[in-house]
């Protein structure tokens, strides 16, 4: 992280990670939104700011809950004509609901779902960027799994299938959207539209 922010900051006054920490959280401060505008331009940037974070361990408390004085910051960075953005590895159709939590279901505000695969507006309706696995890597990581004989998890638009659902992914088995691969791993290298592929086991596997 400090490489990250010495990057950034290259040739300009170097600051320290703590610094740049208390600078991005000061935005979430009404009466400091002047001051880290001002401070924004000192960086070429324009007034307009992008946020950016992620769901597990960020936003969500350990018991998957969003407390209402982090709906409200979020709503007070909109206010001000700025971008907030949820960047998960999950599927657009496990974010829907944590969207429509904070309030942020619009044409103008955007989630970035499959670790960077897809990009679309929260209302899902118009899609800015999408990078789907080529079919021959998918195929590869496919057939290397058969050859280990690991569990597999497949993600495309709407679906996730699985070898078996994993006893230690526990949010996947009341989901279904998550599916067993009817005919083995084999039926995946018929299947188009990979966004990701997980592998799941032990650490020697």
């Amino acid at each position: 992280k400090r490489q990250v922010m010495e990057k950034l900051t290259e040739g300009s006054e170097k600051r320290s990670l703590y610094d740049w920490k208390k600078w991005f959280w000061s935005r979430f401060k009404k009466d400091k939104s002047e001051e880290a505008r001002s401070e924004a331009n000192r960086y070429n940037l324009s007034g307009k700011m992008l946020y950016v974070s992620d769901l597990d361990g960020t936003l969500l408390h350990n018991d998957k809950t969003i407390s209402k004085s982090t709906i409200s910051s979020i709503h007070e960075l909109i206010k001000e004509d700025n971008y907030f953005v949820v960047n998960t590895g999950r599927p657009f159709y496990r974010v829907s609901d944590i969207l429509k939590e904070l309030d942020i279901v619009s044409d103008k505000q955007y989630v970035c779902c499959f670790n960077g695969g897809l990009i679309t507006s929260t209302d899902h309706k118009t899609i800015l960027y999408e990078n789907k696995l080529k079919d021959e890597e998918a195929y590869e990581l496919i057939k290397l799994a058969e050859k280990v004989s690991i569990n597999v998890l497949a993600y495309f638009d709407d679906i996730i299938l699985a070898d078996e659902i994993p006893s230690d992914v526990s949010y996947l088995n009341s989901l279904s959207c998550c599916k067993v691969i009817e005919g083995g791993k084999a039926s995946l290298l018929e299947k188009h539209g990979f966004y990701k592929i997980i592998y799941v086991g032990t650490a020697e596997e």
